[in-house]
């Protein structure tokens, strides 16, 4: 992982966890994290532990992950499409069809992503 995506490795972020305040302190270390690397964003389903007021004060956004998907295939949806094909087309034990990944992705909590897929690919989709 770390030759493939040597900038995802965050370092000297442990001395940050006790100042901070969420809802779960299990959580300190997300955001300790992110303001050591220096991100704009959270991606994660528990919104509710990553208020908007424990985080704007570090330039920090927290977006579910199905938010984030929606708005990068509005931003670019013939590659949004493209990727889409090239990984259900990549699924090989078991195949898949394209309709079968689209109801995978809803059964993870993706729906919004689904639908986007759904509609913008309709051209492609079968």
């Amino acid at each position: 992982m770390n030759k493939a995506f040597p900038d995802a490795t965050v370092d000297n972020f442990v001395e940050l966890i006790p100042s901070l305040n969420l809802p779960d302190e299990n959580d300190r270390h997300v955001l300790a994290c992110a303001i050591r690397g220096k991100a704009d964003l959270i991606a994660t389903f528990n919104l509710r532990d990553f208020l908007k007021k424990a985080i704007e004060k570090f330039d920090i956004e927290a977006q579910s992950p199905d938010h984030l998907l929606v708005q990068l295939i509005d931003l670019n949806t013939e590659v949004a499409c493209r990727a889409f094909h090239s990984m259900v087309n990549r699924l090989k034990n078991p195949t898949k069809t394209k309709s079968q990944v689209i109801n995978t992705l809803k059964n993870c909590g993706l729906s919004h992503c689904a639908a986007s897929l759904e509609t913008q690919c309709s051209s492609t989709f079968r």
